[in-house]
């Protein structure tokens, strides 16, 4: 069975320069923006998530730069990062629902960090 994943909105907070964003994609979707806007950045958080998924998280982060170089950089400095991918699949999840795939990632005080699931409204 071929099992096929659209991902239809993507999420992301407190990720390099994004505050917040929530991006609704469509069969072909087009970033336009003024340089320094973000849509670098927006690509990366996709790349950010294959890397963490086809390899680790310690290694999606080290690839750049570590925590400190994704967390985004304003005035209150947070201590976290996440992202949300809703995704359409061929088939439905038992309840009828489509799929999601959502993480946030938090400085530990004495340095590291931790990976949790996102809560589903986040």
């Amino acid at each position: 069975m071929n099992n096929t994943v659209f991902i239809r909105r993507v999420r992301a907070k407190n990720y390099k320069s994004i505050a917040a964003c929530a991006v609704e994609l469509g069969s072909v979707s087009y970033l336009v923006g003024a340089n320094g806007s973000g849509k670098s950045n927006f690509l990366d958080v996709l790349h950010f998530v294959k890397d963490a998924l086809q390899g680790s998280l310690e290694n999606a982060l080290q690839v750049r730069g570590g925590l400190s170089e994704v967390r985004r950089r304003s005035g209150g400095r947070p201590t976290h990062f996440g992202s949300r991918l809703d995704f359409r699949l061929d088939f439905r999840l038992p309840d009828g629902r489509d799929g999601y795939y959502a993480f946030r990632i938090s400085a530990r005080p004495a340095g590291g960090f931790e990976a949790a699931p996102r809560r589903k409204n986040q």
